[in-house]
């Protein structure tokens, strides 16, 4: 073979390779990803929520709303996307007007400390007051509070005061927050129309009577996390208890804190899980 024919050869080797490597950068940086934007309860107004993303390239977020809240931002960004990602709505209440609050001297955080006598109705309350971050309800914060119907409270609050809505004859429900660990003495005591109320995993204590005289509560789910049980959290001989615990497994720290209600105890109780459309139409 001649050498000008192996000078071409080399040159069209090199032409390729350059040319591979050419394309290989140009349909890499054509690459897309799916972002995924979850409104977390809200209600979509314009946009998608599932968007694919040249890489580099930023998704456009959507429009949402949630009744009694504003969309205080996206958990995580959806600018210059790199890979597949889902973006979480973060919201706060809008926070009724007659709540007060303390700020604990030195503190970078702040306690929902009282509210005006006459607040009546359905209270949203949200996780910031002046920028500070709402980490608990003081003692009686919200006693004798007869007007108030239904609480709603964010994310964030790590624990509720000795009879912080102790004798709040006209609540119906409460949406306690999922990082709630400390619920105290007698907080919801004599909440003669408290019917519903979810106490989350992550709550570790409950103090005495922290429910007593809750005439009106027909059932409620003890998780696996609360470690303390103070003496006579429930009296209600007509509601259902469901413990997850078995009964080898009840912690020793817990009292007598089903005085006369034993006969409604469940055992070792798994909630049962929703099931799928697909599972439904089975």
């Amino acid at each position: 073979m001649s050498r000008k024919i192996k000078m071409f050869l080399f040159i069209g080797v090199e032409v390729l390779a350059v040319t591979i490597i050419f394309l290989l950068i140009l349909f890499a940086g054509r690459k897309t990803y799916t972002v995924t934007f979850d409104l977390n309860g809200g209600e979509l107004l314009s946009g998608s929520l599932v968007q694919d993303v040249r890489r580099g390239n930023s998704a456009t977020p959507p429009s949402a709303v949630r009744e009694g809240c504003y969309l205080l931002k996206w958990s995580s960004s959806y600018n210059k996307i790199t890979g597949d990602k889902t973006v979480y709505a973060v919201w706060e209440y809008e926070t009724n007007a007659g709540i007060e609050y303390e700020v604990p001297e030195n503190a970078n955080y702040c306690l929902i400390s009282g509210c005006y006598e006459n607040l009546s109705g359905d209270i949203y309350i949200g996780s910031y007051y002046n920028n500070l971050k709402v980490l608990g309800i003081t003692n009686y914060a919200f006693e004798d509070c007869e007007y108030i119907e239904k609480i709603h409270l964010l994310d964030g609050i790590i624990s509720i005061g000795d009879r912080a809505f102790a004798n709040c004859t006209g609540l119906k429900s409460i949406t306690l927050p999922k990082t709630l660990e400390r619920i105290g003495y007698g907080a919801f005591e004599g909440c003669t129309s408290l019917e519903e109320i979810i106490i989350g995993d992550k709550v570790v204590d409950i103090k005495s009577n922290a429910f007593y005289g809750c005439s009106s509560l027909k059932e409620i789910i003890i998780p696996k996390n609360v470690k303390y049980m103070g003496a006579n959290v429930f009296n209600n001989l007509d509601m259902t208890i469901n413990v997850m615990f078995t009964p080898d497994e009840v912690p020793e720290t817990w009292s007598e804190h089903f005085a006369g209600a034993n006969q409604n105890i469940v055992y070792g109780y798994e909630p049962v899980a929703e099931k799928s459309p697909a599972d439904k139409e089975k």
